[in-house]
């Protein structure tokens, strides 16, 4: 009886480290996934991500009207066209993404996804669905949809550095 309780207790232990052995090898499978990202490079000195593509787009639509911002370190690109056959793009000033980076830095992302609307036109028709997004590398960080011309006051200077920039552009 005593050998037997012995055996029972030594597979259960032999089982529980491997299972163990198990779950590492899959984290650091994780890891390395992770860290094969082209989009993201790991700084030395800090160990904190940064990313090779940030970008940010506004998007406005209602039936008859589509806008479409997008604005990355290096381009902006602009569009009326659904099907984004028909783009204008733009060298990005640097003051210009500067002013967006900073936004970007200063973004809280679990109140970002969760913003409340301040008005409600987009359900009747009254103004354009808008939303905001930050890009970084295959993520998007999306806003609720909110009317075009009165975003939530947390974005509100963000929102209007993104159109400044937009309509900068098509004045050209």
């Amino acid at each position: 009886m005593r050998f037997l309780s012995g055996l029972i207790v030594f597979v259960t232990i032999l089982g529980s480290c491997k299972s163990k052995e198990a779950m590492v090898t899959t984290s650091d499978k994780d890891i390395a996934a992770i860290n094969e990202t082209k989009d993201m490079v790991i700084a030395d000195e800090t160990n904190i991500p940064q990313y090779n593509k940030i970008a940010v787009a506004y998007r406005s639509s209602t039936r008859g009207v589509f806008e479409y911002t997008y604005i990355s370190e290096e381009e902006t690109m602009l569009t009326e066209d659904r099907n984004f056959k028909n783009t204008r793009t733009y060298p990005t000033k640097k003051e210009d993404w500067q002013a967006i980076l900073e936004f970007i830095i200063a973004v809280d992302e679990d109140k970002f996804r969760n913003l409340e609307a301040p008005t409600s036109m987009r359900h009747y028709d009254g103004a354009p669905h808008a939303t905001l997004s930050i890009i970084k590398g295959d993520e998007e960080l999306m806003t609720p949809s909110f009317d075009h011309g009165h975003p939530p006051k947390e974005i509100l200077n963000f929102v209007a550095k993104v159109l400044s920039v937009r309509d900068n552009l098509i004045k050209q």
